[in-house]
């Protein structure tokens, strides 16, 4: 999976952590928000590195995540994925 590098620049470069987000339709119609634990950069080492071990952490967090609750799997978060391998 890849995510756009933007994010983790900007939270390498302002120390800001990155918070990743789960939006589902809950009961009711009403919009539910899971948010993770927030994911910071190392203090060291190549950016680079510091950039794809924070996207790594943010793709483990989503697969445990849908792994735990198959069923907030939707049609258009199969596509993104499917776009996302291309």
């Amino acid at each position: 999976m890849r995510f756009r590098r933007g994010p983790f620049v900007l939270s390498r470069l302002t120390r800001a952590p990155v918070v990743p987000l789960f939006f589902r339709w809950g009961e009711r119609g009403l919009i539910e928000i899971e948010a993770a634990s927030p994911i910071r950069a190392a203090d060291s080492g190549d950016v680079g590195l510091q950039e794809t071990a924070m996207a790594t952490e943010v793709a483990g967090w989503l697969e445990r995540r849908l792994r735990a609750r198959p069923s907030d799997l939707s049609l258009t978060l199969l596509r993104w994925f499917q776009q996302q391998q291309q």
